[in-house]
């Protein structure tokens, strides 16, 4: 292989691994927010436990409607579309459980980035060094 076909190489690399980075950044930050969502659930969760009577449910962004709680427990879309019937604690125990493989999966994908930075900082070098126009 030739000088000028390595650097083209090494180039192309770099912008596969850059836009990998990327997408596992974009990955991290949906992950954060499905994290925030859910402990904003259990808080709601925590509210419903004291106060079951003129509660403010959100519809929509914007729009709310007053309601009575008359259940202990909440309904829980567990995947495939199949929702079930959870007391209170053990939703949000559920919530937790969901919370934590999230965190799990942010810890692989900070590993998977700090691998990414560590390439792409070694074919940065390449490049410098490859580069035909220096």
């Amino acid at each position: 292989m030739s000088k000028e076909e390595e650097f083209q190489a090494a180039v192309y690399e770099y912008e596969a691994l850059r836009q990998e980075s990327e997408n596992l950044s974009n990955l991290m930050q949906n992950i954060e927010a499905r994290k925030q969502e859910y402990e904003a659930i259990i808080s709601s969760i925590e509210e419903l436990k004291k106060k079951r009577d003129d509660v403010v449910l959100p519809l929509a962004t914007g729009v709310f409607v007053k309601a009575n709680v008359v259940e202990d427990g909440v309904l829980i879309n567990v995947g495939s579309n199949i929702v079930v019937n959870k007391s209170f604690d053990d939703g949000i125990k559920y919530l937790r459980k969901q919370i934590e493989e999230l965190t799990k999966t942010q810890s692989e994908i900070s590993a998977e980035l700090t691998k990414i930075a560590n390439q792409l900082h070694n074919l940065e070098h390449k490049i410098m060094e490859l580069n035909p126009n220096k």
